[in-house]
């Protein structure tokens, strides 16, 4: 975690903590004008978070931000801190690199005091928003075996792994692409980078630009959101069990994951669910209220369609009684997010392209990019 191994920058390695604390580096004014940067920083008031979070697992340490990992009941256990570690490094710290590298290409492309070459050329813009991509997805992206995945799933260790997770499950899947990913999210997500790798590399996209990545981050939020809802419910459904501990510490890494921007919608459903879901309480949380947080005013204020989550399915969750939510106004405008406008987004310089299509290519070189 401090040291890195595996992947190689400069002369030395990437490291998975200095993803977080390059946000804490009092030169890196940049980063600290990342919108789910500062939604983080105004939130756990550290731009460091993800990183003070998994230290706080790690040493252990009582936190009254994170958690009692030290003495806590379940906190302090091997199960809920290896939940925690593996967790918020893979959905907030990654996560958060991840959009980096996609802030950092609009950045690029949008600064007028570098040449062409530096904006549209392929050491440009276009290059730091394909390392978005493997960061999302990593080196791994077909090949786990977490939770008796096999070979073939499509799914991996990087974020990308959680919203093919979640699909089934709230109803999201059906979108199957030559990986063997199902996702509505990941596929929604490859359309747009394919968009935006082309867009990238002309002048004059910045309209066209600027809303793909309100597409993009709007659909980052939604396999947050859905392991949040899902881990409160399992959760409750294994107090008492050997369980509890591993599903408790699942929940809060998602849950305190999607904190941050379910605070700018709604204060007080934010609060509600941290009271639930945060690993200090040691009862299991009410799922009433869990569902109630996440109603269609919150979701639309987070740029997102009750449609985007979806519902806990029936068969596998029965007695949940999660509805999918209903849009209560769609004409909510979150300035850095916004799902709706997804399916205006048309495949530039190519008017039968299909989505999807050209996954297989994409996904290699993105994967290659991680190690370079």
């Amino acid at each position: 975690y401090e040291d890195g191994l595996n992947s190689r920058s400069g002369d030395g390695f990437r490291t998975l903590q200095s993803f977080s604390t390059k946000y804490a580096n009092v030169d890196n004014t940049a980063y600290k004008q990342e919108p789910f940067a500062k939604l983080a920083h105004e939130y756990w008031g550290e731009w460091d978070y993800s990183n003070q979070h998994i230290l706080a697992a790690l040493e252990p340490l009582d936190s009254t931000k994170y958690g009692d990992y030290k003495t806590g009941k379940w906190a302090s256990t091997d199960a809920v801190r290896t939940q925690i570690v593996k967790k918020v490094i893979k959905f907030q710290l990654v996560w958060l690199y991840a959009l980096h590298e996609l802030e950092s290409a609009y950045a690029k492309y949008t600064d007028t005091t570098r040449t062409d070459e530096e904006r549209y050329g392929a050491n440009g813009a276009v290059h730091a928003f394909d390392e978005w991509w493997a960061f999302y997805v990593g080196s791994l992206e077909d090949g786990s075996v977490e939770s008796g995945e096999t070979d073939g799933d499509g799914k991996g260790y990087g974020p990308y792994i959680a919203a093919e997770k979640f699909a089934e499950p709230f109803g999201t899947e059906g979108y199957v692409v030559s990986n063997g990913g199902k996702s509505y999210v990941n596929w929604e997500l490859m359309f747009q980078a394919h968009a935006a790798q082309r867009l990238l590399q002309k002048a004059g996209n910045e309209e066209e630009l600027a809303d793909v990545f309100k597409c993009i981050r709007a659909m980052m939020k939604v396999p947050l959101i859905q392991g949040c809802i899902r881990y409160a419910y399992v959760t409750t459904t294994k107090e008492g069990t050997d369980e509890f501990a591993k599903y408790k510490g699942e929940m809060w890494a998602f849950c305190s994951a999607a904190l941050p921007f379910l605070h700018e919608a709604d204060a007080d459903a934010a609060a509600t669910v941290r009271a639930e879901t945060e690993v200090s309480n040691t009862a299991s949380p009410d799922f009433d209220k869990i569902k109630e947080a996440f109603n269609g005013e919150t979701v639309n204020k987070m740029g997102l369609r009750c449609s985007d989550i979806g519902h806990l399915n029936k068969k596998d969750y029965k007695d949940a009684d999660h509805k999918e939510c209903n849009d209560v106004d769609l004409s909510n405008e979150n300035a850095y997010a916004d799902a709706k406008i997804c399916p205006k987004i048309k495949m530039p310089n190519s008017g039968t392209a299909l989505r999807g299509s050209w996954f297989l290519s994409f996904a290699l070189v993105a994967v290659a990019w991680v190690m370079h």
